[in-house]
């Protein structure tokens, strides 16, 4: 497409199987919502979706493309694949869940969004993820290798029991906080930090690979976990 699409209030656009390019002359206005349940949605132009975005219920949901996408509401990702080059930022309240997914693109949660992760680990990939708001971590399940987490805001860990598990294999870099507030956080895959950690009763922070540095910067909070 290089023409316009103008969504109002309380109606979704869905793309669910071909491949729908959007090339450098389209543009997206109003404030209703997208979702991609199979397919590619192809975004070559920097777009403001002011609604709610979601992508996933199958493996062959993708979305792509060299645009940067801001979403205004909610990012639903239960599934499918973020790639491309562009970067995808969400200022609302996003919720992970679902079934695996797969990161090959940079998202930023900006300041002031809040991700609640409840299910489905991201698999081994190339992904970026920039968190400068909070995310909290309920699930068990993982963050693949090869990705790149950086934290500079909260990350709370919420898992379900005290043996659920939490593990990032990803290089995890930590210029905010981190707070393990129930059940178990892994790391497998190294990082730095200038940031704090705290661990409440009955919580596990382990180290099982890579390297992790803890820079002069780095402050370990009061707390009586592991």
């Amino acid at each position: 497409s290089s023409g316009s699409f103008e969504m109002d209030a309380n109606t979704t656009l869905r793309v669910q199987s071909g491949t729908m390019v959007l090339d450098a002359l389209s543009t997206w206005e109003g404030v209703g919502s997208l979702s991609i349940t199979g397919g590619t949605f192809d975004v070559a132009v920097d777009t403001e979706i002011k609604s709610n975005l979601s992508l996933g219920s199958s493996s062959s949901a993708i979305l792509t493309g060299a645009g940067e996408i801001t979403v205004g509401g909610q990012f639903n990702w239960s599934g499918g694949r973020l790639q491309g080059t562009g970067k995808l930022i969400t200022s609302g309240a996003s919720v992970f869940s679902g079934s695996t997914k797969y990161l090959d693109r940079t998202v930023d949660n900006a300041v002031g969004g809040t991700t609640t992760w409840t299910s489905g680990s991201i698999a081994n990939g190339t992904g970026v993820y920039n968190n400068f708001g909070t995310v909290d971590a309920q699930l068990g399940g993982s963050l693949g290798s090869g990705n790149v987490f950086n934290n500079a805001g909260t990350l709370i860990r919420n898992g379900t029991s005290t043996s659920s598990t939490f593990t990032v294999n990803a290089a995890f870099n930590n210029t905010g906080a981190v707070h393990v507030q129930s059940g178990r956080l892994h790391f497998g895959g190294g990082g730095t930090s200038s940031g704090s950690f705290q661990l409440d009763t009955g919580t596990v922070m382990r180290i099982q690979g890579g390297t992790m540095a803890l820079d002069a910067g780095s402050t370990w909070l009061p707390g009586d976990g592991t």
